[in-house]
């Protein structure tokens, strides 16, 4: 698969940002580095390692059958 930014690809993600939610958490520096440390401990994202102490799955929305969310 091409790393390329095309025009489905764009679209592609349009559609799934349309579908999410974002919600702001307030740290301080000291806080947010201890989190973003843990993360990548656990060779994860910083979203997903809170998703996942949430108790979600890392993905919030299932891909479909071509791959693409």
């Amino acid at each position: 698969m091409s790393n390329k930014y095309t025009e489905k690809r764009k679209k592609s993600n349009k559609r799934y940002m349309e579908k999410l939610s974002r919600t702001d958490v307030w740290l301080t520096p000291e806080e947010k580095e201890e989190v973003k440390g843990k993360a990548k401990a656990e060779g994860k994202s910083l979203s997903s390692y809170i998703r996942n102490k949430l108790g979600y799955k890392d993905t919030p929305i299932k891909e479909n059958g071509d791959g693409i969310r």
